[in-house]
């Protein structure tokens, strides 16, 4: 599961921010959470 917002700030300068959780269900429980963030520039 995961979700991810983006934002353009100008023509030319972007952001992009990422939430994603993963569980799994077994003997021991496990889960794996991963946060990102972007910029990206455009010439």
């Amino acid at each position: 599961m995961g979700t991810a917002i983006g934002y353009r700030f100008t023509r030319h300068i972007q952001a992009k921010a990422q939430y994603s959780y993963n569980h799994q269900s077994g003997a021991f429980q496990q889960g794996e959470q991963l946060l990102a963030g972007q910029l990206t520039l455009r010439f």
